[in-house]
């Protein structure tokens, strides 16, 4: 639910989530949401992985940069 304008700027925030129908516009240039809004019913299920993603961080953090896995503590 992020994006970059291009490889050397900086990553981008939208308000909304943005869709592609990726085996008709691969390049990512309609987003289907802002040409058709009756695709809406995309979020819920969409917002439901998010959220699972979301919880899953607490018990399973994100590694950073550079940082070597040592396994997860129970």
């Amino acid at each position: 639910m992020r994006y970059t304008e291009g490889i050397d700027k900086p990553i981008v925030t939208p308000l909304l989530p943005m869709f592609y129908d990726l085996t008709s516009d691969p390049h990512e240039n309609d987003n289907i949401l802002s040409s058709d809004l009756t695709n809406g019913w995309m979020f819920s299920p969409v917002l439901k992985v998010v959220g699972k993603y979301e919880a899953s961080l607490k018990q399973y953090p994100n590694i950073k940069v550079g940082e070597e896995f040592t396994g997860y503590t129970k």
